[in-house]
Parts: C-alpha cells; structure tokens; sequence
C-alpha cells in the first residue's frame, strides 16, 4: 500500500512540475503544455520537443509537435493537436514500431554502410525515419548523404548502390525507400520493390531506372541520340543550354522504357511564328520521330524555346490531336 501511494506521490508531483515549469514560460506555450501533459496522461513518459509546426498565440488552427521520450533520444513521434475540433492525436505507435525496426540497423550493419560511403543525412547514427498516412498505414524512410558526387551522364556507381541495397536486405529492416542526396542536392532512390525482392545486377539496374526518372534519361536519351541528331539542323536541337537531355522521362513502364516524356527543342531567335516559312517542316520531322520513330511510342509534351530571348510555346501531345491538320495547329499555338 505505502508504495502505490508513494508512486501515485511521485506522478502527481511530476505533473506538477511539469504544468508549473510550462507556465513560467507564458502564454506562447500553452500549446506545448498541452502537449506534455497529453503525452504524460496517456503514455505515462517525460518528453522533449524537438520541433513545432503550425500554432499561434490564438490557438487558432493546428499544432503539431515532433517530441521524443527523455530516455530515448532515437524514438521520435508526433503530436497534433486541432484547435477546430479540440481533438489531440498522435503517432505513438507507428514511431516504436519504426523504432524497433531501425534496431535492426545495428553496430555491423551501420559500420558496413558508412564502409560503402554512406552516413545519414540528418543524425550521427543510422537513422529511419517515418511518414504517417493514418492509423496503421506508414512508411520508413531511410535518407542517407554520400561525399562522391551522384552521376547519371554517365552512371558508373551501379555496383556501390546494389551493395547498399544487399546490406540493408541483409538487416530484414523494413524499409519502404532509401533516398541518397549528394552536397550537390542531386539524389538517387531505391524503393521498396528493391529493397524486397531478389535481384540481380541487371534486374536492379532496370528497377534503379523506373525510380529515378534522371537515370532512366540517360540511358534513354542514349539510345536514341543517334537518331536525334540525324534530323537537327542549322535552326534547332534537342535540350537547351540548362538542360542535360534532349527530353526527360516522366513516367516509365515496367522495362523502365520512358511512356511518357517532356521535350525540350531549343530554336533560332525570331523563329516561332507563322512567318518561318521552314517551321512547318521542322515540327513534322519532330513529330513523326515521336511519333513513329521511337519505340515504345510515348505519350509526349514539348516545349519550343528561343536562346535569346523569352519567347516559348509549350503543348501536349493532345493539344495538337484536336486539329484537323497541322496548318491548323500552327495558326493556333505559332502566331
């Protein structure tokens, strides 16, 4: 008996502590008292707040806190609270279980991966992160920096990047995505088809693409750059001085072919209008490699642009499908 007492003594002296240091600090964290007291009344724990999102002096709106236990810096979690409906809620349960998955990143495993050249992002220590997208749907994600530069014009680095990913396999952690980011703020991702499956070298070379549009460019713009180059002439080329291809690949299939892609033709100063009596030829050779040449044939977007000046004319695919022909087109979108 006299020890329930002394520990029921021992909270509510806690959590008057807790209430009476949250008020010294005055109106501006009121929100932050909520918070602690929330968590305390329903977890039992002491918290630091590690960031806040959202609030106001007039508790209009939302809140949203990022805290963590005091006795466990590694086990993050957030909670929101909505001054609309008065309600609070958190992310408790999907931050331990991220937790304990992120114990499978342990000592061996950690010291292989800063061995490949990798550390986190964000922390000293190998750290996963979550996103929360309700109660019992949330993903881990992994953000890891390298020092060596990310390429994909050329891409050489195929090997260091399935040795990553055989790694964190190796750990049975469930991880949803693995985004590494360069000092350049290029980055590269496996996904969760990577990190699940079985793959060999080229396997995960055609998956590396399908998740990395830019990767999937290059090889794509490769192939057919050949063909590319045969029908520019004195008054276009593909890309443009601020761009690496001649289109960037939006959405791939399944043989990571580019289905969908965004066109870039830079063109001679002055020469976007129905006065240019060769743009009616240039647009339907550009057309008809779309169109016919390339293989697959994907759904497209181009954006015509001059040099010097800020003159541009960008349509779909579709756009010009509406008109009968293309002179029509051409009266419409070259004025």
């Amino acid at each position: 008996m006299k020890n329930v007492v002394s520990k029921t003594i021992i909270i509510l002296i806690s959590v008057v502590i807790v209430i009476g240091a949250s008020l010294i600090i005055g109106v501006k964290t009121n929100a932050s008292l909520k918070t602690r007291y929330y968590v305390f009344h329903k977890y039992g724990m002491f918290i630091d707040i590690i960031d806040r999102e959202g609030g106001n002096r007039l508790e209009l709106g939302y809140d949203r806190f990022t805290v963590s236990p005091k006795n466990n810096k590694r086990l993050t979690f957030t909670v929101y609270i909505d001054y609309t409906s008065n309600k609070i809620t958190d992310t408790y349960d999907q931050g331990l279980k991220t937790y304990k998955e992120e114990k499978k990143l342990n000592k061996e495993i950690s010291s292989q991966i800063y061995n490949l050249g990798f550390k986190d992002e964000f922390s000293n220590y190998i750290d996963l992160q979550f996103v929360a997208g309700g109660e019992n749907n949330y993903k881990n994600l992994l953000y890891l920096s390298t020092e060596k530069p990310i390429q994909f014009n050329p891409f050489k680095e195929k090997k260091r990047y399935y040795q990553l990913l055989e790694v964190l396999k190796k750990s049975h952690a469930n991880i949803h995505k693995v985004i590494v980011t360069d000092a350049n703020s290029n980055s590269l991702q496996l996904d969760k088809y990577m990190l699940q499956n079985d793959l060999n070298s080229d396997e995960f070379l055609t998956r590396l693409k399908i998740a990395n549009w830019e990767l999937a460019s290059y090889y794509s713009n490769k192939k057919w750059s050949k063909e590319l180059d045969k029908i520019k002439n004195e008054r276009f080329y593909f890309g443009s001085q601020y761009d690496k291809y001649a289109y960037n690949c939006q959405v791939m299939n399944q043989k990571a072919e580019c289905t969908t892609i965004l066109v870039i033709v830079t063109y001679q100063n002055g020469g976007l209008n129905m006065k240019n009596p060769y743009l009616k030829e240039d647009l339907k050779t550009i057309f008809n490699f779309f169109d016919h040449t390339m293989k697959p044939k994907p759904r497209w977007e181009i954006l015509f642009v001059e040099p010097d000046t800020q003159k541009s004319v960008r349509f779909f695919e579709s756009d010009r499908n509406r008109f009968k022909n293309i002179d029509v087109f051409l009266m419409n979108y070259f004025k």
